[in-house]
This record gives C-alpha cells, structure tokens and sequence, in this order.
C-alpha cells in the first residue's frame, strides 16, 4: 500500500533525527488526504444510493447497492487506518504489520462476497425500493462497518481525546461526533431496507451521512485552526 509505504518513510525520517515539526507536518497532509479518500467513499455510498433510489429497476438495485456497500467498506478502512496513525503515531504500520495484512485480507474478501454473491433481493419498487439481503451476507457487512466504526472511535477517545488538549483535542472532538454520524446512517441504510418505514430512515441516512461528511471535512480543515 502506497501510503503506508510513505508514512513508514516518514517515521523512519523522523527516528532517523529529522527535523520533527517537518514530519508532523507531513503526516498531517497524508492524513488529511487518507481521511479526505474515506469521505470521498462515503459520498460514493450516497451517490449511490441515490441514483438505485431514482433509477428504480432491478439492475440498477443490483449493480449501485452493491456499490454503495463497497464504497462504506473502503471508507471504514481508510477512516480506521488514519485514526490509528493520528492517535499513535507513524510507528502504526511498523509495529502492526500482521494485523494490517489481516485487515487487507478480510476487506478483499468481504468485497468478493459484496460483488460476486447473489445476496440481494428486490422485494419491491414502488413507491420506495425495498430489499432483501442473505442474512449471513447482512451480518458480515454489518459486523465489518461496526468493528471499524468501534475501532475507530475507541482509540480516538481513549488516546486521543481524554489525553489531549486545545485544538488537537477539539479536531477530535468534531472527527467523534461525525464518526458517530456515519454510524447512524449505516443502521438507518441497513434497517431502513427491512421495515415499512424506508423512506423515512433513508431521509435519516442522507441526513447523517452529509452531516458527518461536514463534521469531518471542517475537522481537518485549516478553520479550526484560525477560530483556535
């Protein structure tokens, strides 16, 4: 992986007696572009969601939901890995090298089975479309978005928040609170296929999902700072 290739080198630069305020500073940048490549993911996932909600046929059900579950995946992985370096430091990758491969690992394999496995059925389309979905097809794709949602806000409140202070802890703070967003809109996505009231939780879902892309997106922007 490119960046964990770069944020190695930039740890290793640093232990090797750069200048450390030059490193952190780059981390930041490849964080902010890590975190910016998950946000760009869960657009995806609204997108998606979107154009199968307007398109409104079988195939467009079929091809674009499984898109939008794809894009949640990659943008829990991406969103995980960045929170880890940014509470832990660059020395993440060194020193967890099994588990990232692990994590490699599984997300390949929940994408296979989210692209290749015939796990969705259209139940209806009108005035809402409505699905059905192989129930240890459901689970896998839900236990792998909460273990990276948990494993994200768990290390950020414990590492993070609870022992930083001013802007980096409020950065924190906004990155939480939007974290918890996402993990609203996923629940609301996934039930909202299940129960007669589809149309209202998908209304929920895109409302958690734009307000957690703003929260994060303001978190690491440069306007925190200036306000700090």
């Amino acid at each position: 992986m490119v960046l964990e290739s770069v944020i190695c080198a930039l740890y290793n630069f640093w232990a090797a007696g750069a200048n450390s305020l030059t490193v952190v500073h780059l981390l930041i940048f490849w964080m902010s572009k890590l975190l910016a490549a998950s946000i760009a993911f869960k657009g995806m996932f609204a997108l998606s969601t979107i154009i199968y909600d307007v398109w409104a046929t079988d195939l467009a059900v079929q091809i674009f939901l499984r898109t939008a579950f794809i894009s949640l995946v990659f943008s829990m992985m991406l969103l995980f890995f960045a929170m880890q370096v940014i509470v832990k430091s660059g020395s993440y990758f060194l020193s967890n090298k099994k588990l990232i491969y692990s994590i490699y690992v599984v997300t390949f394999i929940v994408v296979c089975i989210l692209t290749f496995v015939d796990y969705i059925t259209v139940t209806s389309l009108e005035p809402i479309v409505n699905s059905d979905f192989d129930t240890w097809v459901s689970i896998t794709f839900i236990l792998y978005v909460l273990i990276g949602i948990i494993g994200t806000l768990i290390p950020v409140y414990k590492f993070g928040i609870k022992k930083m202070e001013g802007l980096h802890k409020k950065r924190l703070q906004m990155f939480f609170l939007g974290t918890v967003c996402d993990l609203i809109a996923v629940f609301a996505e996934v039930f909202g296929n299940f129960t007669d009231y589809g149309a209202y939780l998908k209304m929920v879902t895109f409302g958690f999902i734009a307000l957690g892309i703003v929260i994060i997106s303001y978190s690491i922007s440069e306007k925190v700072e200036k306000k700090e």
